[in-house]
Formats: C-alpha cells, structure tokens, sequence
C-alpha cells in the first residue's frame, strides 16, 4: 500500500466516522442542550429491548423529558424510565408511556375457549 493510498484511507475514516457515531447514538450528548438530550432519548430508545420503545415520541424542555405512546411489554416501561433517566442533562422523566395489550389480545386469540380445552381433557 502506498502512502497516499493510506492517507486516502485515513482521510476517508476521519470524515466518516463522526457521521457513523450521529448515526448509531455514538454521540455524546451536550447536558446543555434539549436538542442534543433528545437525539440521546431517541438512541436509547432504538436500543432497549423493549417493543415499542423505539415509536415512542420525545419532547425535552429544559432536562426534562416527556415520553408518549405505547409500548407492548407492560414491564418494560420502568425499563425505559430508568435508561432515560440515566442519560447525561436529563433532570426529569415524565411518562405517559401506556402499555398498548397488542400481545394480550394475541395471546386471547390463541388461546381456546375454556370449553374446548374442557373437551379435549374428556
């Protein structure tokens, strides 16, 4: 490899890299900033484990975020609250995060009625 070559890579890594870290919530969130807070909120939220976490709306106002929406673990939402709270400039977490039962209503369909399964013991 010659030098230019690897100054053309070293050039390319440079420029890419901060896009990378913006991209994936590398990026360090400014305490100052309700902006860059919720940039922070959004890139936690893609990552907990939790369905729906990541369709749940953001607002900051001064350090304190405001969660809205619906999530299909009811369990998750403390979850949630703490991974926030635990993010560099947020002062305070309010949640209006409501657990959406999509999953209980899966779980009903896929259950037989108590008669069948009274049935099928017979």
């Amino acid at each position: 490899m010659t030098r230019s070559t690897s100054l053309k890579h070293l050039l390319i890594l440079v420029l890419l890299l901060p896009m990378a870290c913006a991209r994936f919530g590398g990026g360090e969130i400014d305490p100052d900033d309700d902006r860059s807070i919720a940039r922070g909120v959004h890139a936690e939220l893609r990552h907990a484990p939790v369905r729906g976490a990541s369709g749940l709306d953001v607002e900051v106002e001064d350090g304190v975020v405001t969660l809205t929406g619906g999530v299909q673990e009811p369990s998750g939402i403390g979850d949630i609250v703490m991974r926030v709270e635990s993010l560099p400039g947020v002062r305070r977490v309010v949640s209006n995060i409501e657990f959406d039962g999509r999953d209980r209503d899966r779980e009903e369909q896929a259950a037989p009625p108590p008669e069948m399964e009274r049935q099928n013991h017979d």
